[in-house]
């Protein structure tokens, strides 16, 4: 009997548990944190055959963990699986350790280490943009700006070589905010600077089964994540899924793809750049589902539950991945700002849409760089794309959920 450990730092599930738990028989193992780890009802709780909690998010941690289920069940009857990208590594070098089936480190460092991607990508012919990464052990932070300005020049994006949801990235405009920014950050040498582009954010997420692309879902972002800070939401808005610029879009993830093969079945989330002078210039990719509320938007726009579906893949179900059509879908998420909530706002629009708030009138609250804190958010759904355009650009440019008084 196979048992399958699932790897999970991050607080939930984004999809119904209990079917895929109700099909392996409650077989599943999860590992999380102790403290601000996954959160699970009583009733989920009982899905899984065992819950094992680790104090540190760490390989240590991690591989004792594992360690103690194969003295149990043995290797060969033990699956790895994680869709969390702070576990991706993790896993992949504890499979290698105790030889378990699944990805390696070297083919999971193509989807979780920017350097390593772009360099994949930007080898294949695929435009990438100028990029280094930053190395502090024997330069002064003036010899190393000067370095990296010349490989990259400015103005320029500084963004770590790991991690997700654009955690602690930065604009800078001149050398001394390099240098200044170099001086203030002890692990700068996880960090990478990348020329800064401005375009349109567009992504294509896959389902890949057996090594080939069976699904695609492809939307548009609200700002590039150098612009969606403060007043400005996050968020997406899925794209017809034909037309040239949809076959162009297609046609660019599966380039990428067949850059960074072998490819590692589940899904993968690719971000690029459509410049203003009509091009794609890749940005990153992971392999794994995309967070915030797409899992929710593509189960509505197609019936498919891309993080559902990763585990099926991964728990050996054999899914059968069929697209139903539904309406195109969007969703932004607002961050909170300084000042007390002094009055909500509702939207009018022309589309269906729920919103919900994550602030109680009068309550104070402050601004964050953090884009997984928000006061409000909210998805909203047309069967009429151009609709839902006019309606996802008001969100957008035009509204904000809560008036603020300081």
């Amino acid at each position: 009997m196979i048992h399958f450990v699932v790897l999970q730092k991050t607080s939930r599930f984004k999809f119904n548990v209990a079917d895929i738990a109700d099909q392996q028989r409650r077989r599943i193992h999860i590992v999380t944190r102790a403290v601000n780890g996954l959160t699970l009802s009583t009733e989920q709780r009982g899905m899984f055959e065992s819950i094992v909690h680790v104090n540190e998010w760490s390989l240590a941690d991690l591989r004792a963990a594992v360690s103690t289920l194969l003295a149990e069940h043995g290797a060969d009857n033990l699956r790895l699986v994680t869709q969390d990208e702070y576990s991706m590594m993790f896993a992949a070098i504890i499979r290698e350790a105790f030889d378990l089936p699944g990805a390696r480190p070297d083919q999971i460092r193509r989807f979780t280490d920017k350097p390593t991607m772009k360099a994949f990508v930007g080898n294949s012919g695929i435009a990438i943009p100028k990029f280094a990464q930053v190395q502090t052990t024997e330069r002064t932070s003036h010899a190393e700006a000067s370095r990296l300005l010349a490989e990259v020049g400015l103005p320029a994006f500084v963004k770590q070589v790991d991690g997700t949801c654009a955690e602690h990235s930065l604009r800078v405009d001149t050398r001394t905010e390099l240098e200044t920014w170099i001086d203030a950050t002890p692990n700068a040498s996880r960090f990478e600077v990348d020329t800064f582009l401005t375009g349109t954010l567009v992504h294509v997420d896959s389902i890949i089964q057996n090594g080939r692309v069976v699904h695609t879902q492809l939307t548009r972002d609200t700002f590039p994540s150098a612009e969606a800070t403060g007043d400005k939401p996050i968020g997406a808005i899925t794209l017809p899924h034909v037309g040239k610029f949809a076959e162009r879009m297609k046609a660019f993830n599966l380039q990428c793809l067949e850059a960074l093969k072998p490819l590692v079945d589940g899904t993968t989330h690719l971000e690029f750049f459509w410049t203003p002078n009509d091009e794609f210039i890749f940005l990153e990719i992971a392999a794994r589902s995309p967070g915030a509320d797409c899992p929710a938007q593509y189960e509505l726009n197609s019936g498919i539950n891309f993080q559902s579906i990763y585990f099926q893949i991964h728990f050996d179900l054999d899914p059968v991945v069929l697209a139903q059509p539904g309406p195109y879908v969007a969703w932004l998420w607002y961050a909170p700002l300084d000042g007390r909530a002094g009055a909500f706002e509702e939207p009018r629009l022309e589309s269906e849409y729920r919103l919900t708030r994550s602030i109680e009138l009068g309550e104070l609250s402050s601004s964050t760089d953090d884009t997984r804190v928000r006061a409000a958010r909210i998805m909203l759904w047309n069967h009429d794309f151009d609709a839902l355009e006019r309606d996802f650009n008001l969100l957008r440019l035009d509204y904000q959920p809560v008036t603020y008084v300081l």
